[in-house]
């Protein structure tokens, strides 16, 4: 049977497309960080839930502490990614100015490895020679190889703002989740927390098969097994703590 991939993976075929396609910077794709910030919103957020539960305290604490942690623990996620990506993109720029020095002082060393990298990927004989001229002859073509080949870096810069706010917008959005119940002063506030949190994990696995050949009720079941052990641990960790209180 043939398998189905997402719509946004198609794209056209004539030269110019591609051109356009290959030249854009980089993006990494942002559903690492769509389903990490959704993870880590639900699990941090049920944990304050569950903790206050647990240790039988004023479910007004759940409010205050959960609103609290959405806001503050979501930038802060937000802002790690931003950094990690930036860092990421000093690194490439720190590893591409090396890289010209090293061509400047060892040229015949570089042109080498250049000529390796091809060699390795099949090329040989007259081919091999002027595959490895073409590429040297050009400067940033050459770091730009160097950079993709040699450390494994998409050569691209990355907008460190897109994978921030992704993540971020998911914390917040499954992240008051399981608020939701004390936030409408619903009744038995912690079991519909509870399912409330459940359904936010079946509903992230879901969304997480956009981004694999898995299919979304399978994906699904599996986040939510993954959250439903998480809530287990948080009740159970904030009622010993409030045992020993």
């Amino acid at each position: 049977m043939k398998k189905k991939f997402p719509k946004r993976l198609k794209h056209g075929h004539q030269a110019a497309e591609i051109r356009q396609r290959l030249g854009k910077s980089a993006t990494n794709g942002l559903g690492k960080d769509v389903v990490y910030g959704g993870v880590d919103g639900v699990i941090t957020t049920f944990a304050v839930v569950a903790g206050v539960e647990g240790a039988q305290l004023d479910p007004k604490i759940s409010l205050i502490l959960g609103m609290a942690n959405l806001l503050a623990d979501g930038f802060s996620m937000a802002a790690s990614n931003y950094l990690a990506v930036r860092t990421e993109n000093e690194e490439k720029r720190m590893l591409r100015e090396y890289e010209r020095e090293q061509i400047k002082s060892e040229p015949h060393g570089e042109r080498e490895e250049i000529k390796q990298i091809f060699e390795m990927k099949g090329f040989e004989g007259e081919l091999l020679d002027k595959a490895t001229e073409q590429v040297v002859k050009d400067e940033n073509l050459w770091l730009d190889t160097m950079i993709s080949e040699e450390y494994g870096l998409n050569p691209l810069p990355t907008n460190p703002l897109r994978p921030a706010l992704a993540t971020f917008t998911s914390f917040l959005i499954f992240g008051s989740i399981p608020l939701m119940p004390f936030i409408f002063k619903a009744p038995n506030q912690f079991t519909v927390g509870t399912f409330a949190s459940l359904f936010a994990f079946f509903l992230i696995g879901s969304l997480k098969s956009r981004w694999s050949v898995e299919k979304p009720f399978v994906s699904g079941l599996k986040t939510m097994a993954l959250g439903a052990c998480a809530a287990f641990i948080s009740y159970y960790i904030g009622k010993i703590l409030g045992d020993l209180a």
